[in-house]
């Protein structure tokens, strides 16, 4: 199983019912893409200086359905919406 995590930094100006809509276009995918195990998506609760503003994890079973995630019409319209709303965003991919 790998797990995929991604953390977003929003750009000043993005609006909490922007945020709230992009996070539901995300939860989406899970219905869109078959390769997702699950998908968890929120935002950071604590707000501290080191924070991001939302977290995403998804889990799939291999790197080849990463890629398949990845590549997904819905996804990469998902992700075009999340580089206009984000100033920055990390992530990292591990197994479980």
């Amino acid at each position: 199983m790998i797990r995929h995590v991604v953390l977003f930094k929003h750009k000043a100006g993005v609006t909490e019912d922007e945020r709230n809509r992009w996070m539901e276009t995300m939860r989406g995918l899970a219905r869109e893409i078959p390769v997702i195990r699950s998908l968890a998506i929120g935002p950071d609760l604590t707000r501290s200086q080191r924070s991001y503003d939302v977290g995403l994890v998804v889990d799939v079973e291999s790197l080849d359905d990463l890629r398949a995630y990845q590549l997904h019409p819905a996804h990469v319209a998902a992700a075009a919406v999340s580089r206009a709303l984000a100033e920055h965003s990390v992530s990292v991919d591990f197994e479980l």
